[in-house]
């Protein structure tokens, strides 16, 4: 039988036309959010490392059913977190509370402290539906530049300190940050250039995110909107739901027996040799071509340890080793959550590609450069002149420009073909 994130993929796919990426980066941010928190990934560089995913929804306004997805995976979430509250004892009322306590749409650095210090909890979720407003401030207003660094350090579970003037009272208020938060994002936005620079990309937190971007051209077929389908909606929602629940139940007694109070995390060892290796080939990318698209990429490893991790977690992959109860990473797990990564590091390139995209004088040649070169590795090395110059959307006098430097310093090359002109990478057989 298929796992609750297969399951829930399948079944919830039936009534609505939003893209396949979107429902199955939710269904395993699902997992994370109210799962994962009982788990530790103990064999990781970071031995604190939890499987906390941070996903953001990337596309077009309207059509692709960001905000619908979202509030169909918070509803499923919400459900099964308070159901967690309750087997602690909890009443349902004051349960629903406190799950409403982990949802932080967005705010300033002191604003998101001051919710953590006075809430006291230790699991929180990032949730907005515009997280790209967000991140237009951080990196356009001094307030909120302490933005970024504060998700940082949420990500990966870090004590901070930030220092403020109290205002009116002449003195200096700490606000602090507790150590071994587990964070979890789902979060959506537009079209990745329209908030993402160069910058952002070598600060680091865009680098802990999955970005799911759809296109447009990806677009599944039109779903009538107006359908009988709203109570088959409501009952994937329950059945996945009371699936989580479940394995909740079956989780929590094991994890409280546990070590730390969370089960350890343990990679078969063909399947921590996929990661490794893959680790090294994008070490090996970077060191070689320190190219913003190489330089985003280094921590993909990462994202795939973690999604399949999520996928044994909702398999219940547990098994005694000696006193302890282990969860086994299988290569499987890897493979069966190949499909959403596979489409993800696929649209990296486009979306550094697709950064600050504008009809305009070029005056500064590297990121253009960056942008050519990276175009050709995505198609293999090769593409025919017209459709290059078509996809930077730079002037032609600047591309003619650029495309020279290039071929001086001996990094690309033109070949004459019957069906047009073609740019080749140097090296490309």
């Amino acid at each position: 039988m298929d796992n609750p994130i297969r399951q829930y993929v399948r079944n919830i796919s039936r009534y609505t036309d939003a893209p396949l990426p979107f429902i199955e980066a939710s269904a395993y941010w699902i997992v994370s959010s109210t799962l994962g928190h009982l788990f530790q990934m103990t064999q990781m560089r970071n031995t604190k490392m939890a499987p906390n995913l941070w996903v953001l929804l990337s596309s077009i306004p309207g059509r692709m059913r960001r905000s619908t997805i979202q509030g169909y995976a918070s509803d499923i979430a919400s459900r099964v977190l308070t159901e967690y509250f309750v087997i602690d004892h909890l009443p349902p009322e004051d349960a629903r509370q406190k799950v409403e306590s982990m949802f932080i749409e967005e705010g300033t650095p002191e604003g998101i402290i001051d919710h953590i210090q006075e809430t006291k909890l230790k699991m929180y979720c990032i949730f907005s539906t515009e997280f790209g407003a967000v991140l237009k401030r951080a990196m356009t207003r001094d307030y909120e530049m302490g933005v970024l660094s504060l998700l940082s350090k949420l990500y990966y579970g870090e004590s901070g300190q930030m220092l403020l003037s109290r205002r009116g009272r002449g003195s200096v208020g700490m606000r602090y940050i507790p150590p071994n938060l587990y964070v979890t994002m789902l979060a959506g936005c537009q079209e990745p250039g329209n908030y993402i620079t160069y910058d952002s990309i070598r600060q680091g937190l865009l680098r802990r995110i999955l970005i799911c971007f759809v296109e447009p051209s990806e677009v599944r077929d039109w779903m009538e909107p107006l359908s009988m389908n709203s109570l088959e909606v409501i009952e994937v929602i329950e059945d996945t739901a009371g699936q989580l629940i479940s394995l909740l139940r079956q989780i929590v007694p094991i994890a409280r027996k546990s070590y730390g109070g969370k089960i350890q995390v343990q990679f078969h060892p063909e399947a921590m040799r996929e990661i490794n290796s893959f680790a090294k080939i994008l070490e090996d990318r970077v060191i070689s071509d320190p190219s913003d698209v190489n330089i985003y990429r280094q921590t993909f490893w990462e994202h795939l340890a973690k999604l399949a991790t999520l996928n044994a977690i909702a398999n219940l992959r547990l098994a005694e080793v000696g006193n302890e109860i282990v969860l086994n990473v299988m290569p499987s797990d890897i493979s069966e959550s190949r499909s959403l990564f596979d489409f993800i590091e696929r649209k990296s390139t486009a979306i550094i590609d697709n950064l600050e995209q504008v009809q305009a004088k070029v005056t500064v040649y590297s990121i253009p450069q960056t942008r050519i070169l990276n175009l050709l590795r995505q198609e293999g090395g090769r593409m025919r002149m017209s459709e290059l110059l078509r996809r930077t959307c730079m002037l032609k006098e600047d591309f003619d420009k650029i495309l020279q430097t290039l071929i001086t310093s001996r990094q690309v090359k033109l070949e004459a073909k019957p069906e047009g002109v073609f740019v080749v990478l140097e090296g490309t057989e």
